[in-house]
């Protein structure tokens, strides 16, 4: 999903779609039954290039893209970055 994604935390702090005491993954998965990971879009697309597309074999990569508004996903030595708050570059 776009925005800012905490993975660790299972929260998105651009939309605050429900004010709930638990996050946004617990809820998903309880209504979905289902296990769930949160992931921000170009990270996302970050992992698949990685894994199955052009950035396939390679360790250092970027992925630009640009939908509602620009992202960037950041592949260093062979691993999606998530950056020291979770989101990449910051």
């Amino acid at each position: 999903m776009p925005g800012l994604i905490s993975q660790s935390l299972g929260e998105n702090y651009t939309y605050l779609l429900d004010q709930t005491d638990h996050s946004l993954q617990y809820d998903l998965e309880q209504g979905l039954k289902l296990p769930v990971i949160l992931q921000n879009d170009v990270k996302g697309a970050a992992l698949a290039e990685l894994r199955h597309g052009l950035a396939r074999g390679r360790r250092d990569v970027l992925v630009l893209l640009m939908d509602w508004g620009v992202g960037l996903g950041i592949v260093m030595d062979g691993q999606v970055r998530q950056g020291s708050w979770g989101f990449s570059g910051k």
